[in-house]
């Protein structure tokens, strides 16, 4: 039934996850555009520019260095030049007059470039009928071609900007979906708390790191991404900063993919885990070192952070097929998660592709947009399925060991829990403590003359008194009418004969109040311990005090 219960919640829970994706990427494209019905043309102009000896060319792909890009078109009236640039700083000129500056100081932490970046300039009347000839002169720092001023239109520049964004929207609210579904995955993570004392430590561990690592992959992967639609440079007005962060992202990204599917099939010890989070960490340091020092900056060394990511992505799929073999995954997960895993890979192989070979594509990510979406949502989804599994099969296991460990009358600890704890401290060497042993005096007499069922009282009544004498002390019962306390004391020995005082004067108050046939009496006997070599001494010496206490007890002393 419960099983039932669980499955339900979850696809409820994914039914409510489909429903908000749909608001968030839907909604904005189906609703009230009527932008469009009342927007004002737009001249796209990028095939009216020339170079100075009147050729035509194109701003598309920026050379190395400076270039001047002369535009013989007319502006209407009420527009502006309108366009898009990445990693170029140029000056707008019409005739002699510089009318716009793009120049932005950059912090040579950020790197060369400052990434994407929309502008719209507007053209005094004046200069519009005088000169109408417009002239733009480009420094560019990239080697490569990716720079560039594309997308170049005369248009009114309100109508413009709403365009970008009505048009990157839905890709950035993907991303974002993405980012959230990433922190409520770590926050929970986080949040788990693994059993330090039982025998689940290591299981626990692997499973919080998994959802961490599924997390912190949707995280960054998002993070990337989301710079890629252009609406955080519109937003911020701080195109560098946007452009660092995707830098920052993607450079991270090879560690959590990697570290999930190593926790998932028990391998974080191998040197191909180690190797990609270090060399991750490495690259890292040596990019940004690098930059800071004038050298090749993030873009120069990006193709090392793809590399890193092509041999994460190898070496999960390695590691799922050795999973599967050994056992250690079952076949029908690995199935799931080697499904995943292709849409992303060949995504991602398709963005690296795109990237490398098509120049100045607007969008480098909207392919692997889609793959990491699929990606994650059936991952998450797999994720806290097996997570509720395991919860439910450790809390089944925590039962049985309650069971054989505790004591079925006092519900105290038993002398099995008894017999573990002391071989764990006799394994630790700077730990001291106190062996406290108990016996209830005449409790055979007890059994003999007035029953079991009232020994059984009096084991219990027993029980309650060594459990308030001691406090929040780790108490057992280790025989029939036998009990032992462990007390771990760190650098302060309590004044066990205060104890044992409040111990008497507890018997006497239960004496007092119940009256039983035969008066409850406790013996008593303590010794102390200061490393795990000491521990079976101080047993023996507390149960000899223990048997003196109980023979003063009786009068034979």
């Amino acid at each position: 039934m419960n099983e039932k219960i669980i499955q339900r919640n979850i696809l409820i829970s994914i039914t409510i996850i489909t429903i908000v994706l749909i608001s968030f990427v839907l909604l904005p494209i189906c609703g009230d555009n009527t932008v469009f019905l009342v927007s004002s043309p737009k001249f796209d102009v990028s095939d009216y520019f020339t170079d100075a000896d009147g050729n035509p060319t194109d701003p598309g792909s920026l050379p190395h260095g400076e270039a001047d890009y002369y535009l013989q078109h007319t502006l209407p009236d009420g527009m502006a030049l309108c366009f898009q640039s990445k990693s170029v700083n140029f000056e707008v000129y019409s005739g002699d007059q510089l009318i716009y500056r793009y120049n932005p100081d950059i912090p040579k932490f950020y790197g060369r470039g400052y990434g994407k970046m929309y502008h719209y300039i507007t053209i005094p009347y004046s200069l519009q009928k005088a000169v109408p000839e417009i002239r733009i002169h480009t420094e560019s720092a990239s080697k490569d071609g990716k720079s560039y001023i594309k997308d170049i239109y005369y248009a009114d520049p309100a109508d413009y900007m709403a365009e970008q964004l009505l048009h990157n929207m839905p890709n950035f609210l993907i991303c974002f979906f993405i980012f959230l579904l990433g922190f409520c995955l770590v926050s929970g993570g986080m949040a788990l708390k693994p059993d330090n004392t039982g025998d689940y430590i290591e299981s626990d561990q692997k499973h919080r790191l998994g959802i961490i690592s599924m997390g912190a992959f949707a995280l960054c992967a998002s993070a990337w991404s989301g710079t890629e639609t252009d609406i955080l440079q519109i937003m911020t007005q701080n195109p560098s900063g946007v452009h660092l962060i995707s830098y920052f992202a993607l450079m991270m990204l090879p560690i959590p993919v990697i570290m999930f599917i190593a926790a998932l099939t028990d391998s974080l010890n191998k040197p191909v885990v180690k190797v990609v989070v270090y060399g991750t960490l490495i690259n890292f340091m040596v990019v940004i070192a690098s930059t800071m020092l004038g050298g090749p900056d993030y873009h120069d060394l990006l193709i090392i952070t793809h590399i890193l990511l092509v041999i994460a992505i190898i070496s999960d799929f390695v590691l799922i097929i050795r999973g599967t073999i050994k056992k250690t995954i079952s076949r029908k997960t690995a199935n799931v998660i080697a499904t995943s895993f292709l849409v992303v890979l060949v995504s991602g192989i398709l963005e690296i592709a795109r990237y490398r070979f098509i120049p100045n594509s607007t969008d480098t990510s909207s392919v692997f947009r889609i793959g990491m979406l699929i990606f994650v949502i059936l991952l998450s989804i797999y994720e806290i399925r097996e997570l509720m599994k395991y919860t439910r099969y450790k809390e089944e296991a925590f039962l049985m060991e309650r069971l054989a460990t505790t004591d079925a009358l006092t519900k105290l600890n038993n002398r099995t829990a008894y017999n573990r704890k002391i071989s764990n401290l006799q394994r630790e060497f700077h730990n001291s403590g106190v062996i406290v042993y108990l016996d209830i005096n005449d409790l055979k007499g007890v059994n003999d003359n007035y029953g079991h069922d009232e020994g059984d009282k009096q084991i219990k009544a027993a029980a309650d008194v060594i459990k308030k004498a001691f406090r929040e002390e780790e108490c057992y019962r280790i025989g029939g009418d036998e009990f032992a306390v462990i007390m771990r004391t760190g650098n302060q020995v309590p004044d066990m004969e205060d104890r044992r005082k409040v111990l008497l004067d507890l018997c006497e108050t239960y004496n007092a109040s119940e009256n039983p046939p035969v008066l409850l009496r406790i013996a008593s006997g303590y010794a102390i311990f200061d490393n795990g070599d000491d521990v079976l001494t101080a047993q023996k010496a507390a149960d000899d005090m223990m048997y003196e206490n109980k023979a003063r007890m009786k009068g034979k002393i």
